[in-house]
């Protein structure tokens, strides 16, 4: 194979895209995959990170809260519902029109922007942060059952984009 050459498999599949040096032996991999598969990857990582908050919260009702009501969580998942409807739906839209927007072959890293990645990290030290914190666990359930509902929704968003017959 000739020096710089890149080695590429079928245009529909993710793949390391690798470039050949002369040695043989010495290659720089970038996985580059479809940008559509970018849809999938976004939505499976926000129903992850959802799921994985309500499952926290759900955890804390049962052992810190265990006479909290039922209407207490409906109202959680209404301010879920309506954290997904006026902010998490917009920029998950905007998100899917970004992917849209990228080169057919393009990094699995751009699934979000990569200005977002620095905000992903402050959530995540601010959810430590609280988890740590001298709250009570019972304070925290409702927040963290609205932020993860609206995060499944927002992922449900991505993969129905995926799936839908637009992209194809």
């Amino acid at each position: 194979m000739p020096f710089g050459q890149r080695v590429i498999a079928s245009a529909d599949s993710p793949v390391y895209e690798r470039a050949v040096f002369p040695s043989g032996d010495h290659t720089v991999s970038r996985l580059h995959v479809p940008r559509r598969w970018l849809l999938i990857l976004a939505g499976i990582t926000w129903f992850a990170v959802g799921l994985m908050l309500c499952c926290r919260a759900w955890g804390w009702l049962n052992t810190e809260s265990p006479n909290r009501t039922w209407m207490e969580e409906l109202g959680a998942g209404a301010t879920g519902f309506f954290l997904y409807s006026f902010a998490l739906s917009k920029v998950a839209q905007k998100n899917i029109d970004r992917i849209g927007d990228l080169p057919h072959r393009t990094h699995a890293w751009n699934f979000i922007p990569m200005k977002s990645y620095l905000m992903i990290a402050a959530m995540i030290g601010m959810g430590i942060m609280l988890r740590n914190s001298s709250l009570p666990k019972e304070l925290l359930i409702i927040p963290y059952t609205a932020m993860g509902g609206a995060l499944i929704l927002g992922g449900v968003l991505y993969l129905r984009s995926f799936f839908g017959p637009q992209s194809r």
